[in-house]
């Protein structure tokens, strides 16, 4: 999906958390996850499936933080 798209959506979800976000910031938060943007058709892209498994890990990660509280 765009990239664009992905930061969108994101933006709609929680504006105080990624309105302010710009491809860069993507970037940086999908890397650790394995779901790195790439060029397609002159357009930067990042596959679904792997936005889809960077947020649920990103969501596992901060319920194994708020169990050690």
């Amino acid at each position: 999906m765009l990239a664009q798209e992905v930061l969108h959506r994101f933006a709609a979800r929680a504006p105080d958390a990624y309105g302010t976000w710009g491809p860069t910031d993507l970037t940086h938060a999908l890397e650790p996850y394995g779901a790195e943007q790439y060029k397609s058709t002159g357009v930067m892209v990042v596959a679904r499936d792997r936005v889809q498994g960077a947020v649920l890990e990103r969501f596992a990660e901060d319920a194994d933080d708020f169990d050690d509280e």
